[in-house]
């Protein structure tokens, strides 16, 4: 919902900027004192507004990074030879997000656990904690082999919860 309203921000901007950009443009070819000064006064008020942007941006992903949801542990069911991988990923709403996984690839997932009441900042602790664990590969940096510390921490963490419904496709 922020992201939204903050893509729908970003591209009003580029409008009003794009047309400002024009007219500041000819200004700056008219060689009038009174063009400069016209000049200035619309560059500081770009300025003002880019700041004012910058601080709604970084207010809105302060928001995203406390507000609570869920860390689930994403088993991806395709083959493989060697460890599987799994996502530490962050959600409001877990089978919301597994419907989304439903579009990611031919294999299949598995919600192979969940920890309740916590926040992005806490996905990103895990993520630092397991980074040992880390899958460099396409896929990003949400994604671990799942073996070593990390599956004992899914299997065995009094905090992580075993999820039901938790097969796609």
């Amino acid at each position: 919902m922020f992201k939204d309203a903050y893509e729908r921000a970003k591209e009003a901007h580029k409008a009003s900027s794009e047309a400002r950009s024009s007219s500041v443009s000819q200004i700056a070819e008219s060689k009038e004192p009174s063009s400069f000064m016209l000049l200035y006064g619309q560059a500081r008020a770009l300025q003002q507004e880019r700041r004012r942007e910058e601080d709604e941006r970084q207010k809105i992903e302060a928001q995203e990074k406390t507000k609570p949801g869920f860390i689930y542990f994403l088993l991806d069911k395709a083959p493989v030879d060697g460890p599987r991988r799994v996502k530490i990923g962050f959600s409001e709403s877990v089978p919301h997000r597994l419907k989304q996984a439903n579009t990611w690839g031919p294999y299949g997932w598995q919600i192979i656990g969940v920890i309740h009441n916590v926040t992005k900042t806490d996905e990103g602790e895990l993520h630092d904690r397991f980074r040992r664990y880390r899958a460099f590969d396409a896929s990003g940096v949400e994604w671990f082999y799942l073996a070593g510390e990390l599956k004992n921490f899914i299997e065995n963490s009094p905090t992580v919860q075993q999820y039901k419904g938790t097969e796609s496709k």
